[in-house]
């Protein structure tokens, strides 16, 4: 081709490229279709920066949870425009920073005093009368679980009872007086519930064999579904007797005195009671041994026994609903020792003499106002 002819073609060719440039035009390409092209870009572009951003229904909820404000912020946040509309309506210009500051410290010092109130919760102590139903457990969280107290100030008031209306009744009553009664005590007491089952099947009973007036509340003896507990840790649970039977002393007669037993013996009943509010105690005296037996130890015979038993019986307070049963009036010969014809160690009991001490309780019964049979 000639050179005069190739100027015509290159001033067409660089005037297409112009064209191109300005208009965005490509051969065989119409420019609707690349503005289209570049609008789906930007519009996809778009989408998955909000779908990035979105969170989902199932994988997001506990950073969204940790993005949300807490009751603090907020409240901070609260403290902080009501500081900034004061401000602005006494015409100062608002410090953003300390007011935010000085909120903070406030709602969390707030929300941190009603967390102890909304873990507080009550429950009955599951008594059988009517008032039981009223606010007697305080439960606390604390980390280790729930501690359990008896508040004395919310103690209904059917449950502070009148000691002095009690009365022993000295009609038998049926074996579901003892129902609510718990009997605490040694190897006597073990065999009172294997050999009277209509008491076993009623009462409750924490009893061992030498168990002691010292050990009888701190030693973890109790077999329960959470391993062994001691006496305290039972009487500090929901549950709430009415009576308590209490016989301990023969398994320390050989030691100390009669001033520093009665004291002990009033230490743990003391401690029973602060427990146990709504129960009446009864002190079951030691139960004698028989001349053989007395007459050959030193001590284990019925002149300390007596000095015991006397001293334990002053214990007793009906006004504050402690009483003394001498259990030897059921038991004992003519001579004031245990019958030998009930024993056969000179100490404890046959498996049939048990019936006798359970009769004696039957007739022995504290109750108000009286009844043949009724709840104390």
């Amino acid at each position: 081709m000639a050179k005069r002819d190739r100027c015509p073609l290159l001033i067409i060719a660089a005037a297409a490229a112009v064209v191109y440039t300005l208009t965005g035009f490509q051969p065989g390409f119409p420019a609707s279709m690349v503005q289209a092209e570049e609008k789906a870009s930007v519009a996809a572009s778009s989408a998955a920066r909000e779908k990035q951003a979105a969170p989902t229904a199932d994988g997001n909820a506990e950073e969204r949870q940790a993005k949300a404000p807490s009751p603090a912020d907020s409240a901070a946040k609260a403290g902080q425009e009501t500081g900034t509309a004061a401000s602005a309506a006494q015409g100062t210009k608002p410090e953003s920073k300390p007011a935010a500051s000085a909120a903070a410290p406030e709602a969390k010092q707030g929300a941190e005093s009603a967390a102890p109130e909304e873990k507080q919760e009550t429950k009955s102590a599951g008594l059988s009368v009517a008032d039981a139903k009223q606010e007697m457990i305080t439960r606390t969280m604390t980390p280790s679980g729930y501690v359990r107290t008896l508040r004395q100030d919310r103690v209904p008031t059917a449950l502070k009872s009148d000691w002095s209306s009690y009365r022993r009744y000295d009609a038998p009553v049926d074996a579901s007086y003892f129902s609510d009664a718990l009997f605490i005590g040694d190897s006597r007491t073990v065999g009172l519930s294997e050999y009277c089952p209509d008491l076993d099947e009623q009462a409750t009973f924490y009893s061992k064999v030498s168990l002691t007036v010292k050990a009888a509340l701190d030693k973890a003896f109790v077999n329960t579904e959470d391993g062994k507990k001691s006496v305290d840790e039972l009487l500090s649970d929901e549950r709430q007797f009415r009576k308590i039977y209490v016989m301990l002393g023969i398994n320390e007669i050989g030691g100390g005195t009669a001033e520093s037993f009665r004291e002990d013996y009033g230490t743990m009943l003391k401690r029973i009671r602060e427990k146990q509010p709504a129960a009446i105690i009864i002190i079951q005296s030691i139960m004698h041994v028989t001349a053989k037996k007395g007459s050959g130890d030193r001590h284990i015979n019925n002149t300390r026994i007596n000095e015991r038993n006397a001293a334990i019986a002053e214990l007793a307070d009906p006004e504050q609903g402690i009483f003394y049963l001498d259990i030897n009036e059921a038991l004992d010969d003519g001579n004031g020792d245990l019958d030998a014809a009930l024993s056969f160690d000179g100490v404890h009991l046959k498996a049939a003499s048990y019936q006798l001490w359970y009769d004696y309780l039957r007739t022995h019964a504290y109750v108000s106002p009286p009844s043949g049979g009724g709840d104390a």
